[in-house]
């Protein structure tokens, strides 16, 4: 049974899908194979159910990304580094895509979208004259590396472990590492092909 507020969705680096229940939200991690496909699972589980769905991804330890579908709609797409997959596509096209809409995000939570903003500001893309790493002659600025979004929150802003702060915003408990799932079940073999199969 799914929560009666919503779904909140992360991959972890398991072979198993273990579902929570948590107040007001169920929590499902998904095996990292299928961190590729969190947002095609998120928009049908949201489709099915009705439910509010909350999707969020690492990826390499380096980025995180955020998805919300309500009743199978996309809500929200956000990637904190809008091109680090080599997306060439010109920099304003990529924050359209991935930059994030704190303000529609904040109404589908029933909040306040200043609780929130900060988390959605994503690293800007390289413009068109810039290819690849930049070399800086410069010391990196430890204030700024360690920089919190929101004065309460424990996680820096710089890491991609910043959506677990976004999460407990709007009220979504991450369950502690000794917390059983209340559901758990492994997926059939091939899963990943049967995927990709069936990509439309």
């Amino acid at each position: 049974m799914l929560a009666e507020r919503g779904v909140s969705l992360v991959v972890d680096d398991e072979g198993d899908v273990e579902l929570f229940e948590m107040p007001g939200w169920s929590l499902i991690y998904w095996p990292d194979g299928l961190c590729a496909h969190d947002q095609r699972l998120a928009e049908a589980l949201s489709a099915k159910s009705g439910a509010l769905v909350s999707s969020c991804n690492l990826y390499d330890d380096d980025l995180w990304e955020h998805a919300l579908y309500r009743n199978g709609v996309e809500l929200n797409r956000y990637r904190s580094v809008p091109d680090y997959h080599g997306d060439e596509r010109k920099p304003a096209k990529l924050l359209d895509v991935w930059g994030g809409k704190p303000a529609v995000i904040a109404e589908a939570f029933g909040i306040d979208v200043s609780a929130i903003e900060r988390y959605f500001e994503p690293e800007p893309p390289m413009d068109d004259e810039q290819e690849g790493w930049q070399v800086v002659d410069e010391p990196i600025d430890m204030d700024e590396l360690n920089a919190k979004a929101y004065p309460d929150d424990e996680v820096e802003k710089s890491s991609p472990h910043l959506f677990t702060e976004f999460w407990r915003k709007v009220g979504i408990t991450l369950p502690s590492l000794t917390t059983d799932p209340s559901y758990r079940f492994r997926l059939g073999k091939g899963y990943g092909r049967k995927l990709l199969s069936n990509r439309s």
